[in-house]
C-alpha cells in the first residue's frame, strides 16, 4: 500500500471543503446553475475522498506507528472520516432545499428561466456520459448535441449540463475550465480536440473495422459481423 494516499487524503479533503465553501457562496448568490455546477463537482470530489479513506485506513493498519496504539489511530481516523461525511450530507441538504425554494419561485413568479425548461425537457433525452474514450465520443455527441444547439439555453446552463454528462479523464478536462458563458464554447471545442480529433477517431475505427474483419469470433452470426461492420462504418462517415 502506498504512502501517496496519505498525501492525496490531504489535497482531496481541502478540496471538498473549498468546494462546499464555494457551492455555499452560489446559494447565498441565490445563483442556481453555478450551485448546480458546484454540487456536482462536491459529488465527485466527495466520492474520491471516500474512495481514497478506505485506503489510508488499509495502510495505517499494515504500518502501525510503534509509539501509538494501533486503535486508537484507527479511530481516529474514523472519526475525522465521519465529520466530512457531515460535511457532505449537511452541504446537500442545503443545496436541495435552495432547489426547492428556487423551483418554488420561479413558479410563483410564472418565470420560465433555461434551467427551469431544462427540467422539463431534458430528461426525455436520455442523456448519455462521456468518459474520455474515444470510442465512446458518437454515443455522447448524439445525445448533448441537442443541448449545445438549442438556441433557448444559455451557454452557463449548458456548461453545468456538460459538468454532469462527463466522468472520468473527460470530466477532470472540463472542470479545469471556469464556467461562464464565455469559457463554454471554448471547452466544447477543446474537448472535441482532446478526445475526438477526426484523425484520431477515422484511425481508431479503421483498426476497430481491421480488427473486425481479420479476428472475428467463430461464434457471431453473419448478421451481427455485418451490423458491426455497418456501424463502424457509419462511424467513419460521420
Amino acid at each position: 500500500m502506498d504512502k501517496n494516499c496519505l498525501i492525496q487524503r490531504k489535497v482531496l479533503r481541502s478540496a471538498v471543503t473549498k468546494t462546499i465553501s464555494e457551492l455555499d457562496n452560489c446559494i447565498a448568490a441565490n445563483d442556481f446553475p453555478a450551485a448546480s455546477l458546484a454540487f456536482t463537482k462536491l459529488e465527485e470530489k466527495t466520492k474520491r475522498l471516500f474512495e481514497n479513506d478506505e485506503l489510508v485506513i488499509t495502510y495505517l493498519s499494515s504500518h502501525p506507528d510503534p509509539d501509538t496504539d494501533p486503535d486508537t489511530i484507527v479511530e481516529n481516523e474514523l472519526e475525522q472520516n465521519e465529520t466530512y461525511r457531515d460535511n457532505f450530507i449537511s452541504a446537500k441538504v442545503r443545496f436541495q432545499e435552495f432547489s426547492k425554494i428556487y423551483e418554488q419561485k420561479t413558479q410563483q413568479l410564472d418565470i420560465s428561466p433555461s434551467m427551469d425548461r431544462l427540467s422539463i425537457n431534458l430528461p426525455k433525452l436520455q442523456l448519455i456520459d462521456f468518459d474520455g474514450n474515444p470510442k465512446n465520443w458518437f454515443s455522447f455527441w448524439s445525445m448533448f448535441q441537442k443541448i449545445d444547439e438549442d438556441p433557448k439555453i444559455e451557454d452557463d446552463v449548458k456548461f453545468a449540463y456538460l459538468m454532469q454528462t462527463t466522468k472520468g479523464k473527460a470530466f477532470d478536462f472540463v472542470q479545469s475550465y471556469h464556467v461562464s458563458k464565455g469559457e463554454y464554447k471554448t471547452v466544447i471545442k477543446n474537448l472535441k480536440t482532446r478526445f475526438a480529433d477526426d484523425k484520431m477517431l477515422i484511425e481508431l475505427y479503421v483498426r476497430e473495422l481491421l480488427k473486425l474483419i481479420l479476428n472475428q469470433s467463430h461464434n457471431m452470426s453473419f448478421t451481427d459481423l455485418v451490423d458491426q461492420l455497418d456501424t463502424y462504418l457509419r462511424c467513419l462517415e460521420i
